[in-house]
């Protein structure tokens, strides 16, 4: 199995708020990120702070699932989300990645992290490829994705 856990902000949009304030899934992003799934066959762990349109009950897994469709996604890939975050602690996000996969994996598993920012991926040992949140997935962070879910390799 092959596991993609997805930051959205920053990594398939660059943090520029648009019409209510709210950023967007860009379609170029989008589109990068669909090719990295379609080359690697993998799945998506949304580990986002989108996530909490689930958990607090504003949209279901098959809702983001038609979201991730709306913008050019295969959304079908979509296999779960990271639990809440603890407190106010800004780095644990790699632990719930931990958790996650502790929980929710009954085979060999090649995954990698992708976000903007490191919140405590690189402490708990996760594959990482971090973007830079002004300009979201480039196409040699995309090329690290694919080589991760390919072999395994983190460089």
């Amino acid at each position: 199995m092959k596991i993609l856990f997805l930051d959205i902000d920053g990594v398939l949009n660059d943090h520029r708020p648009y019409a209510g304030g709210f950023c967007r899934i860009e379609s170029h992003l989008a589109d990068r990120l669909q090719a990295v799934l379609m080359e690697t066959d993998a799945r998506i762990v949304i580990s986002s702070a989108w996530r909490y349109m689930v958990h607090q009950g504003s949209m279901l897994q098959s809702g983001f699932r038609n979201l991730l469709y709306s913008h050019g996604i295969d959304g079908g890939r979509m296999v779960g989300i990271t639990g809440l975050d603890r407190s106010t602690e800004s780095e644990c996000r790699g632990e719930l990645i931990s958790e996650w996969i502790a929980g929710n994996v009954f085979e060999p598993l090649t995954y990698a992290v992708v976000d903007d920012l490191d919140l405590g991926i690189t402490k708990c040992g996760h594959p990482f490829v971090q973007t830079d949140g002004k300009v979201g997935l480039t196409e040699s962070d995309a090329a690290r994705l694919v080589a991760i879910l390919s072999d395994g390799a983190t460089e």
